[in-house]
């Protein structure tokens, strides 16, 4: 390839030593070494085929995260605080069941779900507007 700054700039052709293999086996190692360190976290869009049962569910489910920010918002004033998601899970879980028509687990990840916005919202210094739930978002365990 030739000269740059007095050194020879090995060619792509050298095989194994060159800048361009040592680039990503370097990037491979440290790639695998944060996934060791950190879990991976990842946004994935699905379009999948609803049904009239999942698709009032879905709504339901929309409806009531917006209920339960809502519900954070005037009832939590610190979210960090010790026992917060105890509270939550005393005021919201049942209404959530009964006027929401959630089923159990659904309910649980409702409002662990509009916690962890609230908590993002809150934490947020520059703050802005409160969070409004258009669409609704599931977490895979």
């Amino acid at each position: 390839m030739g000269v740059q700054r007095g050194r020879k700039t090995p060619s792509l052709r050298e095989g194994m030593d060159s800048p361009l293999c040592l680039n990503i086996s370097f990037f491979f190692e440290i790639l695998l070494m944060a996934r060791r360190v950190k879990a991976i976290r990842a946004t994935v869009s699905m379009k999948i085929a609803l049904s009239e049962p999942l698709l009032a569910l879905v709504n339901d489910y929309v409806k009531a995260i917006r209920f339960s920010l809502f519900w954070l918002k005037e009832n939590v004033r610190n979210p960090e605080e010790k026992g917060v998601l105890g509270k939550v899970h005393e005021e919201l879980y049942t209404k959530l069941r009964e006027e929401y028509d959630l089923p159990s687990k659904v309910a649980e990840d409702c409002y662990r779900d509009a916690l962890a916005t609230y908590k993002g919202w809150y934490n947020n210094p520059r703050r802005g507007r409160f969070p409004r739930v258009y669409k609704p978002t599931v977490w895979l365990p």
